[in-house]
């Protein structure tokens, strides 16, 4: 089910008070705010880490190292 079905459920008349249904989602309690790790959302801190598996399981299977 689609998050405007289901506003549509809870509240048919949702377009005379939101302009979206995001909106209106967020009042009804369908869409919360996550609290995440902000390292989580750094995309070069996540592509290092990404990097550095690869380098290591690399590593594993030829044995040496990529420098």
């Amino acid at each position: 089910m689609t998050l405007r079905e289901q506003v549509e459920i809870i509240l048919p008349k949702w377009r005379s008070w939101y302009a979206n249904p995001f909106d209106a989602a967020i009042d009804l309690g369908l869409l919360r705010a996550k609290v995440c790790d902000p390292d989580s959302l750094n995309l070069n801190k996540r592509h290092s880490r990404i990097r550095q598996q690869a380098d290591n399981f690399q590593s594993e299977l030829w044995g040496g190292s990529n420098d």
